[in-house]
């Protein structure tokens, strides 16, 4: 340029010298011309160049002699005039070597001989006969000698058993085949002696013997016969059978009651077995069949109630289950009918009453009422007719003022709204009681539920609740 030249420096290190292996092969007497030299013999030749950079350059070459083989033959012959050994080398068509030797080798043969044993019924057919085959292949004759003789007859011996002792004995017989060949039968007869097998055993309850369960004691006997359909064994059984013994307590118990069973205490339904060892060798089974009664319930309606003197009440009784027998108690305190479901009592004074009850099986229910006869009688009207014509015009208690008075008397309407309420007045005091005016206006007719309670003379309190009608 016109500044200046510029000159670039390569440097070029030559690290590892190029090799390349070349492996040949050459047949034998001939060479093998490589980079301008010829190789006759065979080994290991390095040859080294530089090339334009200063670098080596390495060729390995390997040179070896193609496999020579030699290959053995033998022949052999009838014809003398071709006995010796010859010797052919052969040219490889694919390497172009003469690599491969054969030599064969002509051996003399007698001719072919064989011999072999054949057997016959026929006499007729004995000796020996020699036949002369000659070979389409070589001029080789084949000699076929064979020798017959005369079969000896087939002797079997054979043992037959018999059921019966009159047919033992020996015998022979003499058969002929189709070939004339004579077979003989030895056959020997002899008796299928019986064993007898005798036995005792005892058991309890019963034994599978001969295809049945025997369930008495006794002498039994059993024959099994052989495959020839001969009694080949007899079995003898003297059988001893020992009775188990058995038994079952089925029992039904009340509810909560219990039930002693063979020195144990039962409460619960349920099936128990208890095993005892019998002084036979056998288990005697013990079997309790337990049931429990139902809890029974028992109700008296009503519930304790306080009724007037000189009154009487009806008493219900209601059970769950269907009774034997019902007794009421003390019967000489006004009860109508002390075996009846349901009874009039008219007590003469406070009395608490019992209702005993029981089912078929004895199982008993007992329930209790208690009946206050009130010192003073009191009414209670059912309704009233605030209408202002002075009769039944108010709601009040009426009874004996000096033996009770009023302590509280409530009254409410269906919605549960208190609509009158008075404290401490008189029994019969009826314009203290309710008018039917409810918040200065008139209540409508309908029905009412009231709450009174009562003090006695002798300081009992009592409380009063049922309805009342308004009627205008």
């Amino acid at each position: 340029s016109s500044k200046g030249d510029t000159v670039y420096i390569t440097f070029i290190n030559c690290t590892t010298v190029l090799q390349t292996v070349i492996d040949t092969a050459i047949c034998r007497g001939s060479s093998l011309v490589f980079q301008n030299s010829i190789y006759r013999d065979t080994g290991v030749y390095v040859l080294r160049v530089t090339d334009s950079v200063a670098c080596d350059k390495e060729t390995v070459l390997k040179i070896r002699f193609k496999n020579f083989t030699t290959t053995m033959v033998s022949i052999p012959t009838c014809i003398p005039a071709q006995v010796g050994i010859k010797s052919d080398t052969l040219v490889s068509k694919l390497r172009g070597c003469r690599d491969s030797i054969v030599v064969t080798t002509t051996t003399l043969v007698d001719k072919i001989r064989v011999q072999f044993r054949d057997t016959t019924c026929n006499p007729l057919l004995v000796g020996v006969k020699v036949d002369t085959f000659p070979s389409k292949l070589t001029t080789c004759d084949s000699i076929v000698e064979k020798t017959t003789i005369l079969r000896q007859p087939n002797i079997i011996d054979k043992t037959v058993r018999v059921c019966d002792k009159l047919q033992t004995g020996f015998r022979s017989d003499t058969t002929k085949s189709l070939e004339g060949c004579l077979f003989i039968t030895h056959t020997n007869f002899i008796y299928l002696k019986i064993d007898t097998i005798q036995h005792s055993q005892t058991t309890c309850d019963s034994l599978f013997f001969d295809g049945k369960w025997l369930k008495t004691s006794g002498i039994f006997t059993q024959s099994i016969k052989s495959k020839e359909g001969c009694d080949s064994s007899l079995k003898i059984l003297n059988l001893t059978v020992n009775q188990r013994f058995f038994g079952r307590t089925e029992k039904t118990i009340c509810f909560g009651g219990e039930f002693n069973w063979r020195g144990k205490v039962y409460k619960s339904a349920g099936t128990f077995k208890e095993t005892k060892l019998a002084q036979n060798g056998c288990d005697s089974l013990f079997e309790l069949i337990l049931k429990v009664q139902p809890k029974l319930e028992l109700i008296i309606y009503p519930i304790d109630t306080t009724i007037n003197p000189n009154t009487s009440v009806q008493v219900r009784s209601k059970h769950n289950f269907l009774p034997k027998s019902v007794m009421w108690s003390p019967k000489d305190a006004g009860v109508l009918c002390d075996t009846c479901l349901i009874t009039v009592i008219t007590p003469l004074n406070t009395q608490k009453y019992k209702i005993d009850s029981s089912d078929s099986l004895g199982c008993t229910v007992l329930a209790e009422i208690n009946i206050r006869v009130r010192p003073t009688p009191i009414y209670v009207p059912n309704a009233f007719t605030p209408n202002d014509d002075r009769e039944n015009d108010f709601f009040t208690l009426y009874g004996n003022p000096t033996l009770a008075k009023i302590k509280s008397l409530q009254i409410y309407d269906r919605w549960g709204e208190k609509v009158f309420v008075t404290q401490n007045i008189d029994f019969n005091a009826e314009s203290l009681g309710w008018n039917g005016i409810f918040r200065g206006k008139v209540a409508t007719n309908d029905v009412y539920v009231y709450f009174a309670i009562i003090e006695y003379s002798n300081e009992e309190i009592e409380l009063l609740k049922g309805d009342v009608t308004l009627i205008r």
